[in-house]
């Protein structure tokens, strides 16, 4: 499909009452169940959706070949959770219709949560849908407080949970995390940065969890399929989201 055809039909959607919009997401969701992610899924194979705020986004991720869908999730200023990457945005789905939709499709949901205030009442609201562990992943900061921590696990007990260092690896991050991991318990997952990824890093942290790669798309390696196996090599357990724009 041609990139001009692919706009129009963005902006057809976007046009739509929100109504509309979300009877066809729910449609969307149901109408490829072979994406439907297994209780025994391994997250080294996902295919990950990685933004998926806006419904145009969701939309495009369940039409596509994903069993991953991953949003951002913030607090907007009434205490609502909402989907955003940026501060103010007010182009993305609340958490309640994106759960309801991604609950409809089967396959995994990536949390990534971006305000620390966010994380307990999205979760209650995906165990009050019956939700599976097996279906959730939750992205949260390393620094992120204590009880919000065990707050996790309690909601969530078997749920894959991300510990995200920030912007820099070294001894004082790395402690953190081996700290959080602890704390949290298994399985814990340690998603890094392409960029900054070294094979004493991966070494480190694989004793105390799974490690996985992402990159910012415009800063892709040449060619994705000798950095995945480069990777491996060194220790990294998945790359699902090592892509191009």
């Amino acid at each position: 499909m041609s990139a001009g055809k692919v706009a129009s039909m963005a902006h057809r959607f976007a046009a739509l009452p929100r109504a509309e919009q979300l009877a066809r997401l729910r449609a969307a969701a149901t109408a490829r169940p072979e994406l439907a992610w297994p209780a025994d899924g391994d997250l080294a194979h996902a295919r990950n959706a990685h933004r998926t705020n806006t419904p145009d986004e969701l939309r495009r991720a369940l039409l596509g070949d994903y069993d991953h869908l991953e949003a951002d999730v913030r607090l907007r200023d009434d205490g609502v959770p909402v989907l955003a990457h940026d501060r103010g945005d007010t182009t993305g789905l609340t958490v309640d219709e994106w759960l309801e939709v991604g609950a409809l499709s089967g396959r995994c949901l990536k949390l990534d949560f971006k305000d620390e205030g966010a994380i307990e009442p999205t979760l209650a609201r995906a165990v009050a849908l019956g939700i599976p562990a097996s279906h959730v992943v939750v992205n949260v900061d390393v620094r992120t407080h204590r009880r919000v921590l065990d707050r996790v696990r309690e909601l969530y007990p078997d749920a894959c949970v991300n510990l995200s260092p920030g912007r820099r690896y070294g001894p004082l991050e790395l402690w953190r995390l081996r700290r959080a991991a602890a704390r949290v318990g298994p399985p814990v997952q340690f998603p890094l940065r392409w960029d900054l990824v070294r094979p004493r890093i991966v070494a480190h942290l694989r004793r105390h969890g799974r490690v996985a790669v992402w990159n910012n798309p415009s800063r892709a390696p040449e060619d994705l399929d000798v950095e995945r196996a480069r990777l491996r090599a060194i220790g990294v357990d998945g790359t699902i989201d090592l892509r191009r724009r």
